[in-house]
Parts: C-alpha cells; sequence; structure tokens
C-alpha cells in the first residue's frame, strides 16, 4: 500500500533538498514554536556566530545536559555520547543558554541542523522536516505496531514522534551522517528514558550509520518505511554506474533523482502487504522525467 497525501503538503514551503538553503539559517518550524527551546537556540546560534566551538562539544554538552536530566545512567551516556569514554563537556560558555528537555521534541536535532547551516554557507547546505509535516504523515500509520524504518532518518525526528508505546526493539534508522545517527540514537535514549544494556544494544544495533542505497543481498523487510528521502542529491560516477546496476529508475539518461532512488528500495524492502509514507514532491504524479517510478510504484499498489 502507498499513502499520500498532497493537498494537505501543499502547505508547506520548505523542501528537504540538499542543494537548496534558506536565507535563515535556523529553521524555526522545526520545531514549535512556542517551545522555549526555540528562543534559547537563535540566542546560542548568534553568539556562536560570533564566538565559535566545535559542533562535536556543542552537541554533546548538550546532549549530556538532557540526559542527566532524564536520569539516564552513566553507562548509556558515555556509550551514546562519548563512544564508551568517561568523558564530560564543560563550559561556562554554553552554561549561559539552558536547554530543557521535551518529550518528542527534537532539540538537539535542531541545534545540529542550525549549526551546520552556520558552518556550512555554500549551497549543499543542510535540510529538515517540519514537526507538522512528521506528524501529518504519522497519522498514516496503521495502529498496529510492527517493525517500522526510516532510511534517511537525520537525528530521527520521525522515530522521535512515534507513539509513545511503540515498541523500541521494532523501530530502525539508517542515514550516511555519522552525527546524525548519534542524535537519533540519544533522541530514542531519551524518549524511552533506557536504563539496561539490552535497551542500550537495541539503540546501536538498530539505528546505523549507512547508504541505504548500498546493494544489499540480504534486504530486510519491513511492515511500515516511513521518512522524508533526500531530494536533489549528487552522485559520483562511481555511485552511478552502481546505482544504475540496481535500480530501475537510475537506468536513465541524466542524473537519476534520489528520492526515486529511494522509493525503489523502499518498495521492494516492505513486506507482504507493507505500507510506505514518504514525503515526496507533487511533481512525482505528473511529470514525465518521473514516468519510470511511477510504473514501479504501479506493480506494487
Amino acid at each position: 500500500k502507498v499513502s499520500s497525501d498532497v493537498e494537505s503538503l501543499k502547505k508547506l514551503t520548505s523542501r528537504r533538498n540538499k542543494t537548496r538553503q534558506d536565507s535563515n539559517f535556523i529553521p524555526r518550524k522545526y520545531i514549535p514554536n512556542g517551545s522555549p527551546n526555540l528562543r534559547t537556540i537563535v540566542k546560542l546560534i548568534s553568539f556562536l556566530a560570533i564566538n565559535p566551538l566545535p559542533i562535536e562539544d556543542v552537541i554533546a554538552y548538550y546532549a549530556e545536559k538532557l540526559m542527566l536530566q532524564n536520569n539516564l545512567p552513566d553507562i548509556v551516556i558515555n556509550t551514546l555520547i562519548f563512544d564508551g569514554q568517561n568523558r564530560k563537556i564543560n563550559s561556562p560558555v554554553l552554561s549561559d543558554y539552558s536547554l530543557s528537555y521535551i518529550p518528542c521534541e527534537d532539540t538537539l536535532g535542531l541545534l545540529y541542523i542550525s549549526l551546520r547551516r552556520l558552518q556550512d554557507k555554500k549551497a549543499t547546505g543542510s535540510y529538515y522536516t517540519p514537526f507538522f509535516a512528521v506528524d501529518l504523515l504519522l497519522e498514516n500509520l496503521p495502529d498496529d505496531k510492527k517493525n517500522i524504518c526510516d532510511p534517511s532518518c537525520g537525528t530521527g525526528n520521525f522515530l522521535l514522534r512515534l507513539p509513545n508505546d511503540y515498541p523500541l526493539d521494532l523501530i530502525y534508522g539508517y542515514d550516511i551522517d555519522p552525527m546524525a545517527i548519534k542524535i537519533a540514537r540519544i533522541n530514542l535514549a531519551l524518549k524511552y528514558k533506557i536504563k539496561t544494556r539490552a535497551q542500550l544494544d537495541t539503540i546501536i544495533r538498530n539505528i546505523i550509520s549507512l547508504d541505504y542505497l548500498s546493494p544489499d543481498k540480504n534486504q530486510k523487510k519491513y511492515s511500515y518505511i516511513v521518512g522524508n528521502p533526500p531530494w536533489g542529491s549528487s552522485f559520483s560516477k562511481n555511485q552511478l554506474s552502481i546505482l544504475k546496476e540496481n535500480y530501475e529508475c537510475a537506468d536513465m539518461n541524466g542524473k537519476p533523482e534520489s528520492f526515486n532512488l529511494f522509493v525503489e528500495k523502499a518498495l521492494k524492502s516492505l513486506s507482504l502487504d507493507g505500507t510506505m509514507i514518504f514525503l515526496l514532491p507533487e511533481a512525482i504524479l505528473g511529470a514525465d522525467y518521473h514516468e519510470i517510478i511511477r510504473n514501479i510504484i504501479k506493480k506494487y499498489a
């Protein structure tokens, strides 16, 4: 089953296009406007624009603070933030800007996106999915709890906003950005208030930094695949050669569209009667350029 809600999604003014960037480097619609963390992050980014600090240190500092607020044990904090080392980030400067833990809010994701945009002012830019778009898409998720995957999960916004009773061991996420995956793992640890080594191992095993489009002969099947696949990604000649060998919608003249590749891979990864819920551009419904992926979708509909 392939779900879409084009009319409802027309209100979105932002695209998840890796080649574009808003003039404002803080995506204010990523979390609710009423969140106290939004105002703090705006002030913090203004400060860091003049007094830069390493992104990894800033994320580690606030991740530790939020995990301590949630009373997570040291083994969870040290493993997910510091890769098993007993480290602490002390920063009197950052202590002037306090963030609060708010359930299901990707506070660290907003901070990371804003820091990346502050550091990289080139056209490659950052990308994000506003919280209301995530909630709108997840309304289409069936009520029964089965294994679910976001193949381009970023910092885990979709996974974070799943129902609170969704079993942790059924949640999977992938992304090519190791720092984003680190934050996604931390987000799930916060959401589920994990305490045990088994829960920690589940997060590390299920939330992984890898390229979802890479060929996988032992491809895992998922009942639900959700998310906002990347739009307009660039590929090297070697990558294009591999993609053309493995994807129908890559075997065409010109550059293949990355979200088409994700759709094709997701359809192949769905279990019988599975559901795919993706945020996609309206052009996929009618543009000649997307005819191949439309034909592929028809095979699975």
